[in-house]
């Protein structure tokens, strides 16, 4: 099964795969909580692919655990990932790249491992207060194109060992201030 442009599949129970399920780019996979894809299949978000994710465990290494609960699990760093919860959520350990990452649950998420956000690639900062536990969220590893998007919300880290790394061009800094320029979305401890 191919999730292809323009096509959303949305679960609203789990999922029984027994094959490959692909998600490719302009595709998206939605799956609400708390459901999951499982089975003794391939699940695979390629490049360009969306996983919006409700299922409190996010994406796990672990078989019986979060939104993708198949044999063999791959993520593509290109990939973009949203999570779409409205109770508190954990990312999960198995995605640690994406290209753009989309923070949309009111209630929190608590970052389970360093993420890194691919140059070119996006954070969203839609609803919510969002802990990095200690982790290391990265925005591009230069100062090409990165974009942060702030709608509400912010990041923090109740263990105040977080980290949020951004990279911006040196010219913006030098000839601006405020927000817009060097904006670091750090809301509350």
């Amino acid at each position: 099964c191919n999730i292809g442009e323009g096509a959303n599949l949305v679960l609203n129970s789990n999922l029984q795969i027994d094959c490959s399920l692909v998600v490719s780019r302009g595709g998206t996979l939605t799956i609400s909580r708390p459901f999951a894809v499982v089975g003794n299949g391939t699940c695979e978000i390629l490049s360009g692919g969306k996983l919006s994710v409700g299922n409190l465990e996010g994406i796990t290494l672990r078989e019986s655990k979060g939104a993708i609960q198949t044999v063999t699990r791959l993520y593509h760093s290109e990939m973009s990932l949203e999570y779409i919860g409205n109770s508190f959520q954990r990312t999960g350990d198995a995605c640690i790249s994406a290209s753009h990452l989309v923070l949309n649950n009111s209630t929190g998420i608590e970052f389970t491992t360093d993420m890194t956000i691919q140059n070119g690639g996006s954070l969203t900062l839609r609803k919510g207060y969002h802990d990095l536990n200690g982790k290391v969220l990265t925005l591009g590893t230069s100062a090409d194109s990165n974009k942060l998007v702030y709608e509400a919300g912010g990041l923090y880290s109740k263990n105040n060992l977080g980290v949020f790394k951004r990279w911006v061009p040196s010219i913006v800094l030098a000839g601006n201030s405020g927000n817009k320029y060097g904006f670091f979305p750090f809301a509350k401890s």
